[in-house]
């Protein structure tokens, strides 16, 4: 019986401890409520036209934000050094000190994520807030899907794109004119002109020229082989010529003849 009654007499003693969203709240810029999954999710009833926190008045709120967008739970509390304390659930504690609370939703145009003080369980509070159009870098409370519209920061990227991607184009269209005037230009070789005409490159002109050489070093040398093949017959023709005459010649002599027959 003592034991129980020192338990009881400790857990009096105990600081409260609230959850932090136990209700459906509302707040002018949205709404904190249980979703279908069971979650608590935060559903913004306006979009915001600021891409940061310095377009506004919560220039203090920068540094929370930007690890806010940062995580993946789209209700956040954290601490004066903008460390995650926890999500939608987390205990918040009596004389807590400075608390941020940093919600994150989706609207049918858009997105909006905010970041205030936070005072107690089951409140909203917008006085001096960051309200901004940006979402999280990712949502893995199933909260809401980053898919809907397109930020602030990213229709300016968009249009960056797409500026350097005309440019692109017109520079791409210049070069490849440069390149067909290049291409199409005669050139000054008469012997190829008509090659160039039909369209053929340079290096066709080259190629052609080359074999027109070729053929003609080919005709050349086969020139030159009938030739000698030539004189070498009539040289020969001559030697058997003037054989036969010496022959004739010498039969002629009268001393030979005697000498002959005699050998006969």
């Amino acid at each position: 019986m003592l034991p129980l009654v020192g338990l009881l007499a400790v857990l009096t003693l105990l600081p409260p401890v609230l959850t932090a969203f136990t209700s459906n709240v509302c707040d002018s810029l949205g709404c904190v409520q249980k979703a279908s999954n069971n979650e608590y999710c935060y559903y913004p009833l306006q979009t915001s036209t600021s891409a940061s926190c310095n377009d506004n008045n919560g220039v203090q709120f920068a540094g929370v934000m930007a690890a806010h967008l940062a995580q993946g739970h789209s209700i956040a509390y954290y601490g004066p050094d903008n460390t995650f304390l926890g999500d939608s659930s987390f205990a918040y504690p009596a004389n807590a000190g400075i608390i941020y609370l940093c919600l994150s939703g989706s609207f049918t145009t858009g997105y909006q994520s905010f970041c205030g003080f936070s005072h107690g369980d089951n409140a909203i509070e917008t006085s001096g807030a960051c309200v901004i159009a940006l979402p999280m870098a990712h949502v893995d409370d199933g909260c809401y899907v980053i898919s809907i519209a397109t930020t602030p920061s990213s229709t300016s990227t968009t249009s960056t794109s797409s500026s350097s991607s005309s440019t692109s184009t017109t520079s791409g269209s210049s070069s490849s004119s440069s390149t067909q005037n290049t291409t199409t230009t005669p050139p000054t070789t008469t012997s190829s002109d008509s090659v160039v005409r039909d369209g053929a490159t340079a290096s066709s002109v080259v190629t052609v020229s080359t074999v027109t050489t070729t053929a003609t070093s080919s005709s050349d040398s086969s020139g030159l082989s009938k030739a000698a093949e030539t004189g070498i017959i009539i040289s020969v023709i001559v030697a058997v010529l003037g054989l036969i005459a010496a022959t004739f010649t010498l039969m002629a002599n009268p001393g030979f003849q005697q000498h002959f027959m005699r050998l006969c």
